[in-house]
């Protein structure tokens, strides 16, 4: 591949349905759609995300969230580089009507292998968040992330998200994330995918009578295209 090639833009987006089970906060079945875009090169991208998750027992709604972010990332050298990103988040079940992140910091490329890939980030951000009696939280705090992803053969991956975001005031106040799925391309040329997976969220000081972990797994139709 030549170098302007490589500079090039180039838009990849997918959009996934998934079939999904909780234990926590709700013990329950739903559906949830999420859709994911990176416009960008080798250098540089930016990244939109977009989520929507419901379920419902006995004809109650459990869980109804939404979430919606934005990171830009570009790179200094050959593994190191400079992101910036913001999240929104509304989650009903967690009576949180807002809750927004945004952070800044450094990005390192610590594996870069044909069949493997890892990367770090780390950076400081502010987290707001507002509850529905009334009362907000806001301050200073820190941004970790990590992602991993490893073709065990030519048909199966295993791809890992995890981030962490604890109070600068406070360590012992944190959440962490984590998304963890088996791919297996359901078409030939790969633009549909099978994931089944694990995704967790952690709150150490969650809301009154809510626990502080959420534990979904789920079966996940990804379709992709460029």
């Amino acid at each position: 591949r030549t170098a302007a090639e490589a500079l090039r833009k180039k838009w990849h987006a997918t959009i996934s349905f998934d079939l999904t089970g909780s234990s926590g906060n709700a013990d329950d079945f739903g559906l949830a759609s999420q859709f994911k875009g990176t416009y960008g090169n080798e250098r540089e991208q930016t990244k939109f995300h977009l989520s929507y998750h419901k379920s419902q027992k006995s004809g109650e709604t459990t869980t109804d969230e939404a979430e919606t972010g934005v990171e830009y990332s570009s790179l200094i050298g050959d593994i190191l580089g400079w992101y910036v990103k913001g999240d929104l988040e509304s989650d009903k079940l967690e009576e949180v009507d807002l809750r927004s992140t945004t952070a800044v910091g450094i990005k390192y490329t610590l594996l870069d292998r044909e069949n493997q890939e890892l990367s770090s980030r780390s950076g400081i951000a502010y987290r707001y968040e507002a509850f529905n009696d009334g009362t907000t939280l806001a301050g200073p705090a820190l941004d970790f992330g990590l992602d991993y992803s490893y073709r065990l053969t030519p048909l199966i991956s295993i791809v890992t998200e995890l981030d962490f975001v604890p109070s600068m005031e406070d360590f012992a106040d944190f959440r962490i994330t984590q998304d963890t799925g088996l791919e297996m391309p359901l078409s030939k040329g790969g633009n549909w995918k099978l994931r089944v997976g694990l995704a967790n969220d952690y709150n150490s000081r969650p809301a009154s009578g809510k626990e502080r972990l959420d534990l979904r797994y789920y079966t996940r139709l990804v379709f992709s295209w460029e």
